[in-house]
């Protein structure tokens, strides 16, 4: 969406009656997944491989679930701190404290599951210290750019995942006891390693598990799905590098991403291929 349409959508979204915002956004995700062939047969792609069949009804919900969240993304301008606890209900966020007490920082793991651009705002406004990283190579600058006046609310800073020294920049914040947010389930940059993910290979960033075993930094893996009522944002225990290779984070990572995305198919919203089918999946 365009940024001057996303002012006027936050604008009215202020206004219009909740009942009202999520029809108009289940008639625009309906219009979506009829007219965008390309991105359904993905989603058809994604369903197949996750459930084991295809699932026609998983499949446009994920288009519609999209269009809530994004309906509700939109409106985080028109949000206080205090209006969060109405629709977001939070289990294992003082994992995030435990975590920090080693004084190293967190790396908080995440997917393209649920509402995860809502749990950012969302956890700044309880407190902990948001330095979340974002790519700006695929949006393009102008749209990260206005992008992060809705990240950024209640105190999150964004920084571009292209940026120059990046990992540099990470240690550093890190040894500051921040928070680092990662999506970990697409190779963006096309660095990633090959892993078996839903039974297949796949390459992911490894990212996180590198940044862990070098700064010392323990990792918490999170979501935030959208329920009938709301969100439900949930963070696990964390995951200390002792002991542990690289390969060794990242299968616990991909085990909880497994089982997670199992649990909310269709609020795994991944509209690109992840599967390529160049890399050997026999």
């Amino acid at each position: 969406m365009m940024p001057f349409l996303m002012v006027i959508a936050t604008a009215l979204l202020k206004f219009i009656p909740e009942k009202t915002a999520d029809m108009i956004a289940k008639i625009l995700s309906l219009l979506w997944y009829i007219l965008d062939k390309k991105r359904r047969n993905i989603v058809k792609e994604n369903i197949e491989i996750i459930t084991g069949k295809k699932d026609w009804r998983l499949i446009k919900n994920t288009f519609l679930n999209f269009g809530y969240v994004y309906k509700d993304i939109l409106n985080i301008p028109n949000i206080t701190a205090n209006n969060w606890g109405t629709y977001i209900r939070g289990e294992g966020i003082d994992n995030l404290g435990k975590g920090l007490k080693r004084g190293k920082g967190l790396i908080l793991v995440g997917a393209h599951l649920g509402a995860w651009e809502i749990a950012g705002p969302y956890l700044a406004s309880r407190g902990y210290p948001l330095f979340v990283v974002a790519e700006s190579k695929g949006p393009g600058m102008r749209f990260f750019n206005f992008y992060r006046k809705y990240r950024e609310k209640f105190g999150p800073k964004v920084i571009r995942l292209e940026e120059k020294n990046i990992a540099i920049n990470i240690l550093s914040l890190l040894k500051k006891n921040k928070v680092i947010p990662l999506i970990a389930d697409r190779d963006i940059s096309g660095t990633g390693r090959v892993f078996r993910f839903f039974g297949k290979n796949v390459k992911l960033p490894i990212g996180p598990a590198y940044i862990s075993k070098k700064s010392g930094a323990p990792i918490c893996i999170g979501f935030m799905v959208r329920k009938e009522r709301g969100y439900y944002g949930y963070i696990f225990p964390p995951i200390y590098p002792e002991n542990e290779s690289i390969e060794g984070l990242m299968q616990k990572i991909i085990n909880v991403f497994e089982r997670e995305i199992t649990k909310y198919p269709d609020q795994w919203f991944v509209f690109e291929r992840v599967w390529n089918e160049n890399i050997n999946n026999k």
